[in-house]
């Protein structure tokens, strides 16, 4: 587990405090800055906050998938891996990690030979390298067709989680949040809601958090009786009388509500 707090002004002002716990994912809109916080993070970009705060980026214990993977395409396999690595025993070490991620057999192919998911494979033997405390997930499932896309996907669950470090995934695509321990939603330059992936998917805290997760508005009412043990409460809209139970707690009878689900 790790906590995040992070202050940045440029290219965006953003204030983040936020926990990464087992595979976490944080989801915003392009633009929102999910990126500078990651580069950020990983001493990329001038940023105030903790962890490494006042480190170089050389010396901060993170790894670090960027879009596109980074590899560098005149290097075979193993050596991108062994970039990062002291020179005595990189090849040695490099071949360890093509290992443990199923691709010692391609150790010799320069990128160009590579799919698109033995690419993000290479990417992530070469960002555990250093052995960081947190491994950092630029949009990592941008770079894959749909078809491909959850089995893909779900292989790199299993590598991550093999590896035992705590991940921070930054998104705006939903689907990856069906993998997630845990969801965060950036927006406005703050984290609007986080939590256990489903309590946030399923209980979004504002039709702003709502939208992330496919949910549309169906009406407008009151809430018409008090809740009870369940925190259900009876909700007035026109002329119907519905069931449901608030997103937000410690609403009273007659509050203003706004209905939404997901189709």
């Amino acid at each position: 587990m790790v906590d995040i707090h992070y202050r940045l002004t440029q290219p965006i002002a953003l204030e983040i405090s936020l926990r990464v716990e087992g595979f976490t994912v944080l989801l915003g809109l392009s633009g929102a800055g999910k990126s500078s916080l990651l580069r950020a993070i990983a001493g990329l970009l001038p940023a105030q906050g903790e962890p490494y705060e006042g480190l170089p980026a050389h010396r901060r214990r993170v790894g670090y998938l960027p879009q596109g993977y980074a590899l560098f395409p005149h290097l075979r396999a193993w050596e991108n891996v062994a970039y990062p690595l002291p020179r005595r025993g990189a090849r040695r070490r490099a071949m360890e990690l093509l290992e443990r991620v199923g691709l010692s057999a391609l150790a010799q192919r320069y990128p160009a030979e590579l799919s698109g998911g033995q690419k993000q494979r290479v990417a992530l033997a070469r960002a555990m390298a250093r052995g960081p405390e947190i491994l950092l997930l630029d949009e990592p499932t941008s770079a894959l067709d749909v078809p491909t896309r959850d089995e893909i996907l779900a292989e790199l669950l299993r590598e991550v989680r093999d590896f035992a470090v705590p991940v921070l995934a930054v998104s705006h695509d939903p689907q990856l949040c069906w993998y997630a321990d845990r969801v965060a939603v950036l927006a406005a330059g703050r984290i609007a809601q986080e939590g256990p992936a489903q309590e946030v998917m399923e209980t979004p805290n504002s039709a702003e958090v709502g939208r992330f997760f496919g949910y549309v508005e169906i009406g407008r009412g009151r809430i018409a009786t008090d809740a009870d043990d369940s925190g259900a409460v009876e909700v007035l809209v026109e002329t119907l009388r519905l069931r449901a139970r608030p997103a937000v707690a410690g609403l009273g009878l007659g509050s203003p509500v706004r209905l939404g689900c997901r189709p």
